[in-house]
């Protein structure tokens, strides 16, 4: 028997929430896999090459600084460069991801291939990149709040915390209800309002899931170099392996298989936003009916 689609636009608590991610993931496994595997496994791949050239510079360098004052600072573009890709990957995975709950909603699941999927999000594309600098400048222009004595980084951590969450959605707004830039961002601060502790639990349940599991894939090289280090006695020596071409090759499918596992909070993520969205349009269709059946006006701002 061939199991009922999962809704998109449905009530649900915390824990039905979990449930309907995997359903969907299964669902739609192939056309997921395919999507990051053509779209954002390339862009991952050359991240994790620049970080992994940047680690063995970083621990040589350390060798050289009284010879060669500079070396750190040539490091810097290698950083900068393996940020900037990993920053598009993640959008691009939400690109994919969000596209294939797109036309799984409009279609349904197994009816439509990984680059259409990735069409229907891609429209999408530069809004969540805009999205993220914005975000990453609002955050980095709090930060000298961490200055202040005492409370400072506390403020900062609360900002972070309650700012991030009632923003989380906005990337599933703008492409499962097509939002224009500011609207999506409006669109995910209001409709977590009402649930901000539920919105958080999925995030960090799903996100904690995520990196554990993508931790598992960095073990190996971790352990390599934890050995190499007690072995030989000079971390430099150890830190060089990321260098080799068997060590970048291996952190390119360890990255790979990372980008995978991203997948399961950007879906629950989106599940949420229909979630929400769903249960404010129900209460204001409620109050329009309310007020209907009253003979009074529905109130300013209902849905």
């Amino acid at each position: 028997m061939t199991p009922a689609k999962v809704d998109l636009r449905q009530s649900r608590d915390f824990g039905e929430i979990f449930n309907a991610t995997f359903a969907f993931v299964k669902q739609n496994l192939g056309v997921l896999v395919k999507g990051i595997l053509f779209f954002v496994a390339p862009v991952a791949a050359v991240s994790a090459i620049f970080f992994g050239r940047y680690m063995a510079g970083l621990f040589s360098s350390l060798g050289t600084l009284e010879t060669d004052p500079m070396a750190l600072v040539r490091m810097v573009p290698m950083f900068l460069l393996g940020g900037v890709f990993s920053v598009v990957a993640y959008v691009l995975m939400q690109v994919v991801v969000l596209g294939v709950m797109k036309l799984h909603e409009v279609r349904g699941p197994g009816q439509f291939t990984a680059p259409e999927a990735f069409r229907a999000g891609a429209r999408h594309f530069l809004p969540i990149l805009g999205f993220s600098g914005l975000l990453f400048i609002g955050f980095a222009a709090t930060a000298p709040v961490n200055l202040i004595p005492c409370l400072g980084t506390i403020v900062w951590i609360v900002f972070l915390f309650y700012a991030g969450t009632r923003l989380s959605l906005t990337s599933a707004a703008y492409v499962l209800d097509d939002r224009a830039f500011f609207d999506g961002i409006r669109a995910s601060w209001d409709v977590v309002r009402p649930a901000f502790w539920q919105t958080f639990g999925v995030l960090f349940v799903t996100a904690l899931v995520a990196g554990i599991l993508g931790g598992i894939f960095q073990l190996p090289m971790t352990i390599f170099t934890q050995v190499q280090m007690l072995t030989s006695g000079d971390p430099m020596q150890a830190f060089s392996a990321y260098a080799s071409p068997w060590a970048v090759a291996y952190l390119v499918l360890a990255t790979v298989a990372q980008q995978l596992l991203y997948m399961l909070p950007i879906v629950a993520l989106g599940l949420q936003y229909g979630n929400l969205s769903e249960t404010l349009t129900q209460a204001g269709l409620m109050d329009r009916l309310s007020a209907f059946d009253s003979g009074a006006p529905p109130a300013e701002g209902t849905v």
